[in-house]
């Protein structure tokens, strides 16, 4: 049970589903056999040309330091499907402005359409000694995460937090290009784990079967990062996340989401969409991209943990939108998803606008399992599973503290369920 005692473990229900990948993908698109070249340490990478398929042995482990790697108009596979298997790693273990990480470790600029899949991604954040769950610090039920990277506000000035943030600023991959990623895990990085487009850059990206967690810095942390350009996140597990997903603003920029599992620690709303002016744009541009669909998902975090110095333990909302969309855009969707709010207004805000501005929503069941029914909401299997509170009675640390010790290994279950036969 995670240390939101009133949301859902989802490790059970994962067991066996699409959602998240790992072993349930039976037929990967490109396998060991389709290599032209097979990697099992950093160097090798040099072996590679231009539209390869580069396979990333089992069980090893790749180290990113200085020099990022390019993977435009190619594909980057690895074993995640396989039973038993420890997929291929790519380690990387600097962050901050001299690093290849800061504009991310793996990176597709220019060229062709590109590929990954099957592949781990630890970045700098990732302290495998905590894999085996969350821990809860004495006397309140702040975040300790395996990926999360604190950053004092006491007696220090923007200016210093702002140049903290920097010192440990990490991506994993940055496209600016078409592709798709599909049956990964990444975790470990302070801005994103995936990031797309640019102000001049629109790619079109695929992200599916994959679980992005750990992610997670004051100000900063998200499983996927679009600046611009169109994202379709199908089939993943997001968790431990400032954001699972957050949108830029711009007119060309929007995602959907489908079939997504968002797990039960937040630290702000999973699905998020900026306005412009937050952004460096005109002063009251209230743009906040294009579309933002989200169909068939759940949703199990009804409260975010306190950051201290940041943000205090309180209710989270699952999509937050914070303006209207561009001018004859599709605007935003939420349809048959499901909900551990108890409310729709719990569960969707839309700021600095009147809503519902551009927001269709149809569908959704809220309060949790016991209201929720089957063919809605992500692909997955509740039996069996218990379900939330539909009053959440408890209170106190004390209560707290028992409930995260009672489960302290929900990510932990989850990859366990994940790997088994």
């Amino acid at each position: 049970m995670p240390l939101n005692e009133s949301a859902i473990d989802p490790a059970a229900a994962l067991e066996a589903s699409a959602v998240g990948g790992g072993e349930s993908v039976r037929e990967p698109r490109w396998s060991e056999d389709d290599a032209d070249v097979i990697v099992s340490e950093t160097s090798e990478f040099e072996r590679a040309d231009d539209n390869d398929i580069v396979y990333l042995a089992d069980g090893e482990t790749v180290q990113v330091t200085d020099e990022y790697f390019d993977i435009a108009g190619s594909v980057l596979v690895g074993g995640r499907h396989k039973p038993g298997v420890e997929p291929g790693t790519i380690d990387i273990r600097t962050s901050g402005p001299r690093s290849a990480a800061y504009r991310g470790a793996i990176r597709a600029d220019s060229g062709g359409e590109w590929h990954l899949e099957g592949v781990r991604i630890d970045g700098p954040s990732w302290r495998p000694e905590m894999a085996d769950g969350y821990r809860l610090l004495e006397q309140a039920d702040v975040i300790d995460w395996p990926g999360y990277e604190p950053i004092s506000r006491d007696g220090t000035t923007l200016s210093e937090r702002d140049d903290m943030r920097s010192e440990v600023f990490s991506r994993g991959l940055n496209a600016r290009v078409d592709g798709t990623v599909r049956n990964i895990e990444a975790r470990g990085f302070t801005h994103a784990a995936l990031s797309f487009g640019s102000r001049n850059h629109t790619p079109d990206v695929t992200v599916s079967r994959s679980m992005l967690h750990n992610c997670a810095v004051p100000g900063y942390g998200y499983g996927i990062n679009l600046y611009n350009g169109t994202v379709t996140s199908e089939l993943n597990y997001y968790d431990a996340t400032r954001h699972a997903i957050t949108g830029f603003g711009h007119p060309d920029c929007g995602y959907t989401c489908r079939g997504d599992l968002f797990g039960p620690n937040a630290m702000l709303t999973p699905i998020d969409m900026h306005n412009l002016d937050e952004n460096g744009g005109e002063d009251g541009d209230l743009t906040a991209g294009k579309f933002l669909n989200t169909y068939e998902c759940t949703f199990l975090a009804r409260e975010r943990f306190a950051t201290p110095g940041w943000y205090s333990r309180s209710g989270c909302p699952a999509i937050g939108i914070r303006g209207h969309p561009a001018p004859g855009a599709p605007g935003y969707d939420t349809r048959d998803c499901q909900f551990v709010h108890f409310e729709e207004g719990d569960a969707l805000d839309q700021r600095n606008v009147s809503f519902p501005t551009g927001w269709r929503r149809s569908g959704n069941e809220f309060g949790g399992l016991e209201n929720w029914s089957e063919g809605k909401g992500a692909p997955v299997n509740w039996t069996g599973t218990s379900p939330a509170p539909s009053v959440d009675r408890t209170s106190g640390v004390e209560k707290r503290r028992a409930s995260a010790q009672a489960g302290a290994r929900c990510l932990g279950a989850v990859e366990a369920a994940m790997r088994a036969d």
